[in-house]
Order: structure tokens, then C-alpha cells, then sequence
């Protein structure tokens, strides 16, 4: 016999090979039960351990009834345990095990019920940082201050703040993982404004994370909610990170992988001094593409194909050698004027010669021949936070660190072992990888002209800019589930950040 929670909260049933009983009376040591089917006049008593059926029933065992009583209670049990889990990936994970009955229960009609489970355990909402982190280090808060596997391990690291420079930030720490920096040769940074309620809540500005590469794959190991997007913030979070937890990185890393975040890039070069801070391609490809929106140039490129691939080529610049991009954005213009373009594109001509060959420059822009030449393995990383809750409360958001901490973890683990971590690699990554380095082939000798060179360089990113012009439509016409490319839903690949190398393809 089993003893299972009813539908309604607090009720209590028991089961007997697949029927359903409610108690009706006890006494003494008897408990007398009755079916709860509709019209069915079974009844029995329980004694001890013994379950004594005392008039049989008219009906098929419930099982489905059976499964989704189970399924609600072990829903219950979950949001009581993981108090900082996210709901929607406590449910989704939850009725993995209940199939068949999850096809009736809606994430939906059963969220009201989780929440108030959860509610119960959860501490106070913080008000900044500085009250996020004191939660954090007392008891009420201890939950969220350690890791989630089978050994609870620190994982707040602590507060550090400098009031000359007025910044502030609460800092975690991967434990199991940490390691991983000190014999690493890459690292990945980036910063991220994600879940805009918890940063106006804690007065935050963004996520900032670190990833290193471990067996040809990017996994998370610190985690910091950052006041300031400024070059002093970014310098005392790495800083901490560096001297007092992951000191041997500072001689292991050589190669950090940055959006193009002036001070972020400079932070990294400061903290990682041998080192060469590499930009983001498709960081670039993202910022041309919404210039050329901004200027109002989206139905020039859709109808003319000329106008089409000189964005293409726009595009991809930054996968020339540094020398050659400026002879390379002068061979685009002459294009333009080949085909009466000089004027619709010369704001945006103005603004790649500008920002990027003046204010960030070549060296810093341009990913030829670059291994990793993108951070599109950090997309991974934030579609699972997106997994957490639409709009999570900042201990479900907590929790979902926790999560992919684990996760992380346990995929470190399994490589180390010799053991294989699912991460899917699409068709059009590979394409997209032949087609550029097909095109860096064609640079050696003097068989190929630097324009011939571009063009092929062009139809290497068409898939990227094709992918970006439906996005920008599907926003144009409001549709609720378009995210950003920064945040478009990858297929869940549970942590593993694939490095998309230059062996792994560029394209997210």
C-alpha cells in the first residue's frame, strides 16, 4: 500500500494495486477506507501492515490517476527541497518521469500551487547587493550560498566593493571547477544584461561570467552580478578571481576570447597580461547588421542583391588579416560606387571606418586565422538561464546558477572519465567553418585577388545575415517569443558550451 498526497493540498490518499481509497473513520489500531471512484461502493481497513479489502470494487484500476497524484506530489516534494530551483526546469525535469500523466498537468494551471509551496521557504527579497550578499552569509540564506551536488561546497564566494570607483559585487565561485583556470590556455569573459526586473531590483547593471576551456569545450566558473559596466568593476572582479582563488591562470591563459567591451577587453589585458584578447565575430556581424537598420537601409538590402552582399562583405571584414581590412573596406566602396550605392551606404561606411578601424582598431577587430573566433558557446549558457523562469525571482535565479554549476560539473566529470558530453554541432556551423577557411586558403600566394577573397568571405556569413533579417522581422512583427540573437533558444545541450573554433564552426 502507498501513502500519497490528494488533490487537494494536505489531503491524504492510499493506494492499493492502482485504486484509490479515502479513510473514513478509525478505531483503535483499524483504519476504515472507502474508494474514491465515482460510485463505486468499495470499501477496506487497514491494520498494521495489513490492507484487508471488505467489498470489491466496480471498476478498472486508475492508474493514470494513480501516475498523476504521484506526479503532484513529488512536484510539491521538489519545490520544497530545491528551494532555489527554477519552477518551469523543476517541472519540465520532474515530468520527465511521469510521461504519460504530464500530458494533463500544464506547467500553467499547477504554477500558482509550486509557488506557494516555495514561497514558504524562501527567504526575503534583497534590496541591492550588499542586502543579497548578508542573506547569502547568514543561515536563512545558507541554501543558496552552496553548490547542489551530493557535496555541498561553497559557492558565494563574498561582496567586494570599492567606494572611490563606486562599484559593487557579489561574486560565486564553481568550486569543482575553479581548478580548471589554473591549467587552462583560453578564457572566455562576458557580460550580459539579463532579467532586467532582478537588475533593477538589486541595482545591478549585468551578469558577468568567466568560462574556461577544458577538452575542447567553454564551462562556467564564476559567476559576478556587477554594479558598473566600467574597467575598474571589471579589474576587481578578475582581480579577485585571479589572486586570491585561481592564481597559476594568470601564467596558464594566453588567449581570452571578450566581446568588444572596451573596458571589459582592457580589464582582461591588465588582469592576463601575456595574454591576447581576441574580439567576438559574431559580436561584429550583430553590431554592422543593427547599423544598418538604425539607418534605415533594410529595404534597400532586401530588394537589391548588390546592396545584399555588400553588407555581406561589410560583414565580414573583421575575418581578413588586420593589415588588410582597410584595403579591404576601400575594395567594398569602390563596389558601392560600381553600382550606384556610395550614397545609401555611406553612413554606414562612415561609421565602420569610425568606430571600427579608428576607435577599436585592427589589431583588436580582426579574427583571422583565430582558433576561437567567437563567443557564441556562451549562448548555450544563456539559453539555460532563460530555462529558469520568464520572470524569476532572484532566489529562483540564484538556483539557477546552482543548476548549471552542477550540470557543469557533472559534464567536467564525465570528460575527465573518458566519457563522451552531448553537444549537437549544426550543418550550416560546418558550412560556414569550410566556406572561411576555404577563403584564408585563398590569401596564401598571389592566385587570388583581396576582392575575389571578400566575396567569398560574403557568402560565408549570407546564412548569419540571412538569420539576422528574420529576427529583425519576427520583432517587427511582435512576436512575444523572438528573443535577440543575444538570447535566441538553442537546442538544450545541458551545460556543455561548445567552443565553435575554428574547427568547430563560428555560427551559433
Amino acid at each position: 500500500m502507498e501513502i500519497i498526497e490528494g488533490e487537494r493540498s494536505g489531503s491524504i490518499m492510499y493506494v492499493y494495486e492502482g485504486f484509490v481509497f479515502r479513510r473514513k473513520s478509525k478505531i483503535k489500531e483499524k483504519m476504515y477506507i472507502s474508494c474514491t471512484f465515482n460510485g463505486c461502493e468499495a470499501t477496506a481497513h487497514i491494520q498494521g501492515e495489513d490492507f484487508i479489502l471488505k467489498r470489491p470494487h466496480n471498476h478498472a484500476p486508475e492508474d493514470m490517476r494513480v501516475e498523476k497524484l504521484r506526479l503532484r506530489s513529488d512536484l510539491r516534494k521538489i519545490a520544497e527541497k530545491h528551494r532555489g530551483l527554477g519552477m518551469k526546469r523543476a517541472f519540465e525535469e520532474t515530468c520527465k518521469r511521469y510521461q504519460n500523466a504530464a500530458e494533463f498537468v500544464s506547467y500553467n494551471a499547477f504554477k500558482s500551487t509550486m509557488y506557494r509551496t516555495k514561497q514558504v521557504q524562501t527567504p526575503p527579497n534583497p534590496q541591492d547587493l550588499t542586502d543579497y550578499a548578508n542573506i547569502l552569509s547568514r543561515e536563512e540564506g545558507g541554501h543558496w550560498a552552496k553548490t547542489i551536488e551530493e557535496q555541498r561546497r561553497p559557492f558565494f564566494h563574498k561582496l567586494i566593493e570599492n567606494n572611490k570607483d563606486d562599484w559593487k559585487a557579489v561574486i560565486f565561485i564553481c568550486p569543482t571547477l575553479s581548478s580548471l583556470m589554473e591549467t587552462t590556455n583560453t578564457v572566455l569573459v562576458d557580460g550580459r544584461t539579463t532579467y532586467e526586473d532582478i537588475m533593477l531590483q538589486l541595482r545591478a547593471y549585468q551578469l558577468f561570467t568567466v568560462h574556461v576551456l577544458h577538452m575542447g569545450h567553454f564551462f562556467p566558473v564564476m559567476y559576478a552580478l556587477i554594479s558598473r559596466k566600467t574597467e575598474a568593476c571589471y579589474r576587481g572582479v578578475l582581480g579577485e578571481v585571479v589572486i586570491n582563488v585561481c592564481p597559476g591562470s594568470r601564467a596558464s591563459v594566453h588567449t581570452i576570447l571578450s566581446d568588444y567591451d572596451s573596458g571589459m577587453m582592457k580589464a582582461a589585458a591588465f588582469t592576463w597580461p601575456h595574454a591576447t584578447v581576441v574580439g567576438c565575430f559574431f559580436h561584429f556581424v550583430q553590431a554592422v547588421y543593427h547599423k544598418h537598420i538604425s539607418e534605415n537601409m533594410t529595404e534597400l538590402t532586401k530588394h537589391s542583391v548588390s546592396a545584399r552582399t555588400v553588407l555581406r562583405m561589410l560583414m565580414a571584414l573583421v575575418l581578413l588579416p588586420a593589415h588588410l581590412m582597410g584595403e579591404g573596406l576601400d575594395l567594398v566602396w569602390q563596389y558601392t560606387v560600381l553600382h550606384e550605392l556610395q550614397s545609401q551606404f555611406r553612413p554606414l561606411f562612415e561609421y565602420m571606418r569610425a568606430f571600427w578601424l579608428t576607435a577599436v582598431g585592427p589589431d583588436t577587430c580582426s579574427v583571422y586565422n583565430q582558433l576561437h573566433r567567437t563567443t557564441n558557446a556562451l549562448e548555450a549558457f544563456y539559453f539555460q538561464l532563460q530555462r529558469i523562469e520568464r520572470r524569476p525571482s532572484i532566489w529562483e535565479f540564484t538556483g539557477g546558477l546552482q543548476m548549471i554549476q552542477r550540470d557543469a560539473a557533472a559534464d567536467v566529470s564525465r570528460l575527465n572519465s573518458g566519457s563522451a558530453v552531448k553537444c549537437t554541432r549544426k550543418k550550416r556551423q560546418a558550412l560556414q567553418d569550410k566556406q572561411i577557411r576555404k577563403a584564408w586558403a585563398m590569401l596564401e600566394g598571389d592566385r587570388y585577388s583581396l576582392m575575389e577573397v571578400l566575396t567569398e568571405l560574403a557568402h560565408a556569413v549570407m546564412g548569419l545575415e540571412e538569420r539576422l533579417r528574420s529576427e529583425s522581422l519576427s520583432a517587427v512583427h511582435g512576436s512575444p517569443d523572438t528573443l535577440p540573437s543575444s538570447q535566441q533558444e538553442l537546442p538544450y545541450t545541458g551545460t556543455l558550451l561548445n567552443t565553435d573554433s575554428g574547427h568547430g564552426g563560428t555560427d551559433k
